[in-house]
């Protein structure tokens, strides 16, 4: 991938890595607690650079330019900005890979609450519910659900 020409700060995703920097290294931004206070980091190599590169033609090479409508997300929310686990994600994506989302664990896979309640027919905030309030897992909250409703329909299909 050729380095984009002009000043850097118009290069597509400058301010994405700028803005990873601050929420991770300035006691001062917003976010510091989430990020920073919590020991997430951005990588040396995305940083300050290695081989007689900038961090930023570093982060360049690893991650690419950022496509339209797109923003930097890490994979793992507890892991650090790095190679590996970051992607250029949508919006809805970084809104089911945050801290408090919830996942039900289907053979071993990881689903989205959200994806889970529609594939099996439940309204995903009642099941949000007896997770939150009630400490159940999402596999009794779905039984509990079809339970009480009587609804031998909507029982959990194996498209999973």
């Amino acid at each position: 991938c050729a380095k984009p020409g002009g000043n850097r700060i118009d290069w597509p995703g400058y301010s994405s890595l700028k803005g990873a920097i601050g929420r991770c290294f300035n006691t001062n931004d917003a976010s510091y607690a989430d990020y920073g206070g919590r020991g997430i980091v951005v990588c040396d190599r995305w940083r300050f650079g290695e081989g007689g590169k900038t961090g930023f033609e570093c982060f360049f090479e690893d991650m690419g330019a950022r496509p339209p409508n797109l923003s930097l997300d890490r994979i793992k929310v507890d892991g650090n900005y790095e190679p590996g686990n970051c992607r250029w994600a949508t919006k809805h994506v970084q809104q089911q890979n945050q801290r408090d989302a919830i996942y039900a664990n289907i053979g071993g896979v990881d689903v989205p609450l959200k994806a889970y309640a529609a594939k099996v027919g439940l309204c995903y905030e009642t099941i949000r519910r007896k997770v939150r309030k009630h400490g159940m897992t999402v596999q009794e909250a779905a039984r509990d659900t079809i339970r009480r409703v009587g609804a031998d329909s909507l029982r959990p299909s194996r498209g999973f």
